[in-house]
């Protein structure tokens, strides 16, 4: 089973990248300018599903990117040994000390990429 797949997993039994407010009123504002807001309600939560599963992929992928083959082996053991998210969120903060600086980067760019297609 590859690391992203596994993240996925863990972070839907668990705690989803995905539940932080912010990115949940990021959703909501990429949503509105794209005009999909007036969609029935069906349609919203269609469209809301595929563009959290693109914001938890951009995630993702920008810290599974930054950790080294060492860092990646410790997480992967953290995520088979079903660590809780906050063990999971102190691994990846620990691993990556300018991960604050990194996701909003990342999510820029995802949402220039979301807007213009």
């Amino acid at each position: 089973m590859n690391l992203i797949f596994k993240t996925k997993m863990t972070k839907k039994s668990q705690n989803s990248w995905t539940d932080a407010p912010e990115i949940q009123k990021l959703v909501d504002q990429l949503l509105a300018a794209k005009g999909l807001t007036q969609l029935n309600k069906i349609e919203q939560e269609i469209a809301r599903d595929q563009l959290l599963e693109m914001v938890d992929e951009t995630i993702t992928a920008t810290i599974v990117g930054k950790l080294s083959a060492g860092q990646r082996q410790q997480f992967e053991k953290l995520l088979d040994q079903s660590a809780d998210a906050a063990a999971l969120q102190k691994f990846v903060q620990t691993s990556i000390p300018n991960l604050d600086q990194l996701l909003p980067t990342a999510l820029v760019e995802m949402s220039k990429i979301y807007l213009s297609a």
